[in-house]
């Protein structure tokens, strides 16, 4: 049970330090646009501008809410360690340097931490005297290779270090810095919360890029301001976000529950042809998602949805009315039958439909709403798709109830 606690809590430890860094850079690039931000190449996160790095951060979250930072806590001299480390491999470049540990945890007030806070009551002459004494009286043996790396530097490099360190303790947990990430972009649209869960989508996708792929270099400030643009014009309210590729999506019919495949069955009583089959399937699942997100954050009115679903009817309804029109014309037998379904079919997927909304344009909401419609039975391709297939509808309300 303790190796599943300590895998979860280093799991955490990952996630908060790239959700931190998102909040503190959203913060800084008001003032500060130029900024860069690397993960995990100086420090756990590293601001830079004009190539030179300017604050670096260790990033320590706890999950149990009581954790403590004691003035030999390990996570005090793993950073320490490394902060040490730095400064012997690149002491030419720490002169303007602010070195900052964001924990979790809390500094009692008479501790050498509570001393290297940015408050009335640092006093970096204290907490020096008191880490030299710990490094060199301490039997801890996890702290050890930390005490020899800080005590290996030169007095004045110990200083020097120690007045560039500031110890943000308390600092909020992975879920309140997603409720801080909630007010930093309240004022930057309507719906707070649905811009800052894609903001987030959009960063950690970032992040991972960055950290797979050195050359990529920085991230940028301009680059999240950018984004921050994009997503503000899609939750206009003449615009809806889009948070699906754009690409063709296949999928089987195993991946639908029993009750949402009533519009297979319609696809198949005009032999659509299993690739067809697998991309409807795929339009389908994605307007089925998306409508339901957008209902879930209230992006999108209910009412909104059904005046759309009742115009597509309104369309459908004229197309299907000539279809059969010429079927009785023709007296048509069932392959006949089966082609004029396909066509019809084929009209609802080509055909350029009003947009839900003005300034949203995406196809694949049209179609994949039709194969909602069309599992409800409310359209159909197959000039007697009603007669065929209306058991399945009793079907699965008699599964439901």
């Amino acid at each position: 049970m303790s190796s599943l606690f300590s895998a979860s809590e280093h799991l955490v430890g990952y996630l908060y330090q790239v959700r931190y860094a998102l909040l503190v850079l959203l913060q800084k690039i008001k003032d500060e646009p130029g900024l860069e931000l690397s993960l995990e190449k100086l420090d756990d996160v590293a601001f830079e501008k004009n190539g030179e790095a300017i604050e670096l951060l260790q990033t320590k979250h706890h999950i149990s809410k009581t954790a403590k930072l004691t003035d030999s806590s390990p996570d005090l001299w793993k950073t320490i360690r490394v902060w040490s480390t730095h400064v012997l491999e690149n002491s030419s470049s720490y002169d303007d340097l602010v070195l900052m540990l964001i924990t979790t945890s809390k500094a009692s007030d008479d501790s050498l931490t509570s001393r290297l806070r940015r408050d009335s009551q640092r006093n970096e002459a204290y907490a020096f005297e008191e880490l030299v004494r710990v490094a060199k009286e301490s039997k801890s043996k996890t702290n050890k290779p930390a005490y020899e790396k800080f005590l290996s530097l030169s007095n004045l490099q110990q200083q020097s270090l120690i007045s560039k360190i500031i110890i943000v303790d308390g600092s909020p947990d992975i879920q309140d810095v997603e409720k801080r990430l909630i007010r930093e972009v309240r004022l930057l649209s309507r719906y707070p919360d649905a811009l800052r869960s894609r903001l987030e989508g959009w960063w950690f996708k970032k992040a991972i890029d960055h950290l797979m792929d050195t050359n990529k270099g920085n991230i940028k400030g301009i680059e999240l301001q950018s984004e921050i643009h994009n997503l503000q014009d899609q939750l206009r309210e003449t615009s809806l976000p889009n948070d699906f590729p754009t690409g063709v999506i296949e999928m089987g019919e195993e991946d639908l529950n029993e009750n949402e495949r009533v519009f297979v069955e319609q696809l198949r009583l005009i032999i659509l042809s299993n690739s067809r089959l697998r991309i409807a399937i795929g339009d389908y699942y994605r307007a089925f998602q998306q409508r339901s997100r957008w209902l879930s954050e209230g992006l999108l009115y209910p009412t909104e949805l059904d005046d759309y679903e009742d115009y597509l009817i309104g369309e459908w309804r004229r197309q299907f009315e000539i279809v059969k029109e010429e079927l009785e014309d023709a007296a048509a037998d069932s392959q006949q039958m089966s082609k004029h379904g396909k066509s019809l079919f084929n009209w609802s997927q080509d055909n350029n439909f009003r947009p839900i909304r003005s300034d949203y344009i995406d196809a694949y909401l049209s179609r994949g709403s039709y194969h909602i419609l069309a599992n409800s039975l409310q359209v159909g391709w197959h000039p007697e798709f009603a007669e065929r297939l209306g058991h399945l509808i009793q079907e699965a309300a008699s599964q439901v109830s």
